[in-house]
């Protein structure tokens, strides 16, 4: 038997405890930005205005990295994806380096490679 495949939830959980660890060595910053489509507001629903931000920023040794998580079986609505897109594109061209991953693993291996080659 096959087992579950992790949330988001539980996959943001295993890298922020990664970038915990990888910050004590020092040169990162992090952050869990607050997400959700919709707040509510005076019995109100009002439109996030962090949506489509990656669900981690990162400042590693002088660059802006966006990690947005994605499990296996999560379904995001065509305006999800398109704000997710917006966001991503216009950071990418401001410099800002997008990771888009499913596990902790990506991400471990993104840090590994990163220091590989801007080694200074």
């Amino acid at each position: 038997m096959k087992p579950e495949p992790l949330s988001e939830q539980q996959i943001q959980k295993q890298i922020l405890d990664f970038l915990a660890v990888k910050k004590r060595a020092g040169g990162l910053y992090f952050t869990k930005v607050p997400l959700g489509a919709m707040k509510v507001s005076n019995q109100r629903a009002v439109p996030n205005p962090m949506r489509g931000f990656p669900d981690i920023l990162c400042c590693y040794r002088g660059r802006l990295i966006g990690i947005e998580v994605k499990s296996k079986n999560k379904w995001r609505s065509p305006e999800t994806k398109a704000a997710q897109e917006r966001v991503q594109g216009e950071l990418k061209a401001a410099g800002a380096i997008i990771l888009v991953v499913d596990s902790v693993d990506s991400v471990v291996a993104f840090f590994g490679q990163y220091d590989v080659e801007n080694r200074s």
